[in-house]
């Protein structure tokens, strides 16, 4: 049995969802931390089930623990296969994870990105200054759900198909 459950991730995304599907214009900032709060838990387990699906050390993984910059960067090693024509399917640099567009509305609204600059912008740290603090300064809590949107299906899409240069599949 896996210790990181892509189906846990996709409820939590889930989650994120399902409140912001349900908020008022006066729900403020506590319905916001709580938004981003279950996306960016959706965005740490599913990472974390397409590395250990890859073969990655447990070890290793819970070494990145609360660091998504961190476990984004080990795809950068992985694989996955990709359809390159209707019958020509190739291996493929797992980090095209990177460059998967979460909202359209924004020029720059990759996974890549949001995930990268949240460690260097000054934005609230997960977990803690998500979920405690007076401030929360973080991308629209609709974006960052989306985003655990996106990590999640694209994990989900390639868990059987995912390898790291020291486990091929």
């Amino acid at each position: 049995m896996a210790e990181y459950d892509i189906d846990f991730a996709h409820e939590m995304s889930k989650a994120s969802n399902a409140i912001l599907s349900n908020a008022q214009p006066t729900d403020g900032i506590p319905l916001a931390r709580a938004a981003i709060y279950c996306s960016l838990v959706a965005c740490e387990v599913a990472l974390k089930a397409g590395l250990e699906a890859a073969g990655v050390p447990l070890k290793h993984i819970r070494g990145q623990n609360h660091d998504l910059a961190g476990l984004l960067k080990c795809f950068d090693s992985c694989c996955v296969s990709a359809q390159i024509t209707s019958v020509v399917t190739k291996r493929v640099p797992a980090s095209r994870i990177r460059s998967i567009v979460v909202d359209d509305k924004y020029a720059d609204a990759t996974i890549g990105k949001l995930i990268e600059e949240t460690k260097h912008d000054g934005a609230s740290r997960y977990p803690n200054e998500i979920r405690y603090g007076t401030l929360l300064k973080h991308y629209p809590a609709d974006v960052v759900s989306r985003l655990g949107e996106a990590v999640v299906k694209w994990v989900k899409e390639h868990i059987d198909d995912i390898c790291c240069g020291h486990n091929p599949k």
